[in-house]
């Protein structure tokens, strides 16, 4: 793949970031539920977050619900990268798999139009954290 490519894919992770939408919000004219890039000529931009915790880790939602809501906003791609090391809630969801958040959330994937990577958060006080 070319520079532009990366170029363009590394703009939309960026700005994917600034777009937080606030999916508590019980009246949905709150915010926009899709978010929009435009294509750069020549080539197919994919909006993408790749960087979700569920409660396998320190998010507050099951990884099901990261899928439905980057359906919501329109997104092509996420990845569940919950901590290797760090695991607030593991006395109320005991699970020693580091793959069950991807699992589920690939699982649920299965009825949208929607790529689910696996990956995973590594938390350090020191190099190579």
């Amino acid at each position: 793949m070319n520079k532009t490519f990366w170029k363009a894919l590394l703009s939309l992770l960026i700005c994917s970031k600034l777009f937080f939408i606030d999916v508590t919000a019980q009246n949905k004219s709150e915010y926009n539920d899709i978010i929009s890039f435009p294509d750069i000529p020549g080539y197919y931009t994919i909006k993408c977050d790749f960087h979700q915790h569920s409660v396998f880790s320190d998010g507050e939602v099951w990884p099901s619900i990261r899928v439905k809501e980057a359906v919501r906003n329109g997104l092509d791609a996420i990845a569940i990268t919950d901590h290797i090391e760090w695991l607030p809630y593991i006395n109320d969801i005991p699970s020693t798999d580091k793959n069950r958040s991807y699992q589920i959330a690939k699982k649920q994937a299965e009825n949208y139009d929607l790529v689910v990577f696996n990956g995973a958060e590594i938390t350090r006080d020191m190099p190579p954290g």
